[in-house]
């Protein structure tokens, strides 16, 4: 019997030996230690309550309870759902906040959580992993999303298809790809034992070349529309998109497939554009999915072949070679087929796409519902959200859910809520600071005019003219501001000749009445001597 027993780690037969022991009450220490191969006194200890299992003394060694951390792991599957994965700064503002709550520090002080607590917290938890995000436009983001989107579009796609009998020859997918003429991407490579890293030498050239390519579901490709920067800019290059695309429907691609053209009718796949299906995101497009980026790797390749073999900067001419070469390799029938067959569209079979889509939420709920494992088979079940009344639905939580001890229930809610508080504070500071800082930046935001398409020429000329603008405002402010105390000064001169001429009005009266005094009394005086 022990022999069925010893690929199991010594934990792990402890642990089967211990239940073992508690589900039978006939079952007695030695004869558990004979089948689990353990010694008794362990198993009594353990029985006894004398000693823990090491995840028990491990558990209470950590910052966060199991509860809580099984708290952080559901907000951080919630937020995925939501199209926001979380990053282990998010991980440990959330740990912090938790432990804020639960042991207050002084103030400015945070409590450390450990160099590598986010390694041993996934250890813990394999419910999540860690993979490279990467960036998707919002509008791709927001169809990605939507299933209906993306059914929507199959199910139009394939009703065009059926109305207008389209065949595979006149299908076509067309995306644009921008490449740096000069740039290498990573590659393998061979270095001394006792180096521990290489540079690549790469041409400095950093001039940017958009590269239009079309597909048809037949495995055939049509020549590359290259766009490459000039000397002297045409006013053309700045209309607006409509008819850009118009002049590459007729000079290009009307005259490419008409040659080939098979049936009565063509259709045409484009990426974020008005006329087409809302915008999607890379499975939809076969360009996207298979051909651009074998079509860059093969790119880089000739250009790091250059820089080892020539020893001068790369041109546009080399770019043309380098870039037919690597069409060669990319564009090939093979990889064509495939990027149509991964993409659902040829064959037809929209599952390929739908299969790996997730089941996203587009906007956070009101409410979300967590289960929290307290006791072996017995469950937590609570409705989480921001206008929740936790405290009732714990307490009837509890009430349903008494199976195992009554205080161990009521701890292990109240870690829970308090870690589901702390997360929702601290999700809430954040976004009020986001909104704040957006505030900001609009307020101290300048503007060129409305918005419609500009040469740099254009966009100098309306520079200039705000600046002009902006300082004939601020000298006539300046003149303004003389003007009023030029004002200022001539009422107060006013005032001040009123003042003087009331004065002299005054002191004229005064003499007046002295002289007509002193010409009084010399009158009496005289009349008195007479």
């Amino acid at each position: 019997m022990a022999d069925a027993f010893a690929n199991l780690k010594k934990s792990e037969r402890i642990e089967k030996a211990v239940c073992a022991c508690q589900e039978d009450s006939k079952l007695t220490a030695r004869k558990a230690a004979k089948i689990y191969n353990i010694a008794a006194s362990t198993i009594t200890r353990r029985l006894n309550k004398q000693t823990k299992s090491r995840k028990l003394i491990s558990e209470s060694q950590q910052l966060l309870t199991p509860v809580e951390e099984r708290t952080i792991i559901q907000w951080v599957i919630q937020y995925y759902k939501w199209g926001l994965p979380l990053g282990w700064k998010q991980i440990r503002q959330f740990a912090i906040e938790i432990l804020l709550r639960k042991r207050p520090q002084p103030q400015g002080s945070v409590p450390s959580l450990g160099r590598h607590w986010h390694k041993k917290l996934l250890t813990r938890n394999p419910q999540i992993k860690r993979v490279i995000a990467r960036g998707l436009d919002r509008t791709r983001a927001s169809a990605m999303l939507r299933v209906e989107t993306i059914q929507e579009y199959f199910e139009l796609y394939n009703s065009l298809r059926q109305r207008y009998q389209i065949l595979p020859q006149d299908t076509y997918n067309m995306d644009e790809k921008g490449f740096c003429m000069g740039a290498i991407q990573r590659s393998s490579v061979l270095i001394p034992v006792g180096e521990r890293e290489a540079f690549l030498r790469q041409d400095g050239n950093r001039e940017w070349v958009s590269v239009i390519e079309t597909i048809s579901a037949s495995g055939e490709s049509l020549s590359s529309y290259i766009i490459l920067k000039a000397s002297y800019q045409q006013s053309s290059w700045y209309q607006q998109l409509d008819t850009q695309s118009l002049l590459w429907l007729k000079q290009h691609f009307d005259v490419e497939t008409a040659k080939r053209q098979v049936g009565e009718y063509r259709l045409l796949l484009l990426d974020d554009y008005s006329t087409c299906a809302p915008p999607s995101y890379d499975s939809l497009q076969p360009l996207d999915v298979v051909i651009f980026q074998p079509l860059s790797k093969y790119y880089s390749v000739e250009v790091e072949n250059h820089s080892r073999e020539k020893h001068y900067w790369l041109d546009k001419e080399d770019f043309i070679v380098y870039y037919q070469n690597a069409r060669k390799k990319a564009l090939r029938e093979g990889n064509i087929l495939s990027a149509w067959r991964t993409t659902g569209l040829q064959p037809y079979n929209p599952q390929i796409v739908l299969t790996k889509l997730p089941n996203r939420l587009t906007t956070p709920p009101e409410s979300a519902q967590i289960q929290l494992i307290l006791n072996g088979n017995s469950s937590l079940n609570l409705l989480v959200g921001a206008s929740n009344d936790y405290v009732t639905k714990a307490t009837q939580a509890i009430k349903d859910t008494m199976l195992g001890s009554p205080a161990e229930h009521a701890i292990k809610t109240i870690e829970y809520l308090n870690a589901n508080n702390a997360i929702l504070s601290k999700t809430n500071t954040q976004l009020v600071a986001a909104s704040r800082s957006r505030q900001q930046a609009k307020k101290g935001k300048k503007t060129l005019g409305k918005a419609r398409s500009l040469s740099k020429e254009d966009v100098d000329k309306m520079r200039k003219e705000a600046e002009a603008k902006e300082a004939a405002e601020i000298a006539h402010k300046a003149a303004m501001g003389r003007k009023k105390k030029e004002q200022a000064l001539k009422k107060a001169q006013k005032e001040a000749d009123k003042a003087e001429r009331a004065f002299q009005r005054a002191q004229a009266k005064d003499t007046r009445e002295t002289q007509a005094e002193m010409a009084r009394l010399g009158r009496i005086k005289q009349c008195l001597f007479t």
